[in-house]
């Protein structure tokens, strides 16, 4: 992807790790490097009926905004216009089955703004397995 130099590391390193999962040719993951980020990770849920439970949140988020957030619905979190923004981003990454990446600015616990790349990688599964 043209100009993935200037995304985080750790964005890197997770989009060359899902390269080398889906056998995409090219893809070197640097040993260690996408699982020393896993405690910065969130994961999240699209369900039919439009909400955004998050599924798993990690242990170093939870100083950043102040308590564990797993389980709570990720689009409560944002202003309404922002919703529809990365419900279309998220809409355009699943039907391209590729990853899309939202560079974000928010408040979090104690008036603090925090600067961020949010990856959004569609998984797919079979419903009939």
């Amino acid at each position: 992807m043209m100009g993935e130099e200037t995304f985080h590391p750790d964005t890197r390193a997770l989009l060359t790790y899902g390269r080398a999962l889906s056998g995409a040719p090219a893809a070197h993951a640097k040993k260690g490097r996408a699982d020393q980020v896993l405690n910065r990770l969130f994961v999240l849920e699209r369900t039919k009926d439009g909400r955004w439970p998050l599924r798993s949140f990690g242990a170093e988020l939870i100083p950043l905004f102040g308590r564990d957030l797993k389980d709570q619905d990720f689009a409560s979190l944002w202003l309404p216009q922002d919703v529809k923004m990365l419900a279309a981003l998220m809409e355009a990454a699943s039907a391209a089955s590729e990853p899309a990446i939202a560079r974000i600015i928010g408040d979090v616990a104690g008036g603090k703004v925090l600067g961020a790349e949010i990856l959004l990688t569609p998984l797919r599964f079979d419903e009939h397995l």
